[in-house]
């Protein structure tokens, strides 16, 4: 997770990029509606990656599972309006769940893992301990990171947010994995998921 301390959001920032693997230039078309220095993600399908965005700037870049054939990823724009810690798993009203039971936080059949950031509700971008997932289309239309992303995505959108509190409020949640946490969001997050991004 990336340690925010006390630090202010341009200190933040600057240390995700700091930490970015790959400096990725997007296409400006991508992101145009993204006004400038304004928090974004964008998810593309085909190179199955999770991009931050501030403006037209890349902080950093994530693998990820989207949806098998049979249960796509949805393209097209929404805004993340939710933040759950150790989230539970109410099974969506769909053919595949029929016999799946709810799984409350912490529970090890839950799929949620340790951190669910929602969009469009039962779509989210949640966190997994299936590592040999990411990068494939193995989920059944959510955003699977890994459960340390999760948790780093969740601190960026509460600081985001202003509901950050300090490095200790936040390890208390995660150090109560059978407890849900759960922050509503004023500022929302765009997020834009394409089919593939336009060539750079």
């Amino acid at each position: 997770m990336v340690a925010i301390g006390q630090r202010s959001r341009r200190d933040f920032l600057k240390a995700m990029s700091a930490m970015s693997l790959v400096g990725v230039a997007l296409p400006r078309a991508s992101m145009a509606w993204a006004p400038e220095n304004r928090l974004s993600f964008i998810i593309d399908r085909f190179e199955r990656r999770l991009y931050v965005r501030s403006g037209q700037r890349t902080l950093r870049d994530y693998d990820v599972a989207v949806g098998k054939p049979d249960h796509p990823t949805p393209t097209g724009s929404w805004k993340i309006s939710r933040v759950d810690i150790n989230p539970d798993w109410t099974p969506p009203d769909s053919p595949w769940s029929a016999d799946r039971e709810y799984k409350p936080p912490g529970h090890p059949r839950n799929p949620m893992g340790r951190a669910r950031l929602v969009f469009d509700p039962p779509y989210s971008i949640h966190g997994t301990d299936v590592l040999d997932s990411l990068g494939r289309a193995a989920s059944h239309g959510s955003v699977r990171v890994a459960n340390p992303v999760a948790l780093e995505l969740a601190e960026l959108l509460l600081f985001e947010d202003g509901q950050w509190q300090g490095e200790r409020w936040f390890q208390a949640m995660v150090d109560r994995p059978d407890e849900m946490f759960r922050f509503m969001l004023d500022a929302t997050v765009p997020i834009d998921i394409v089919d593939r991004l336009a060539e750079r």
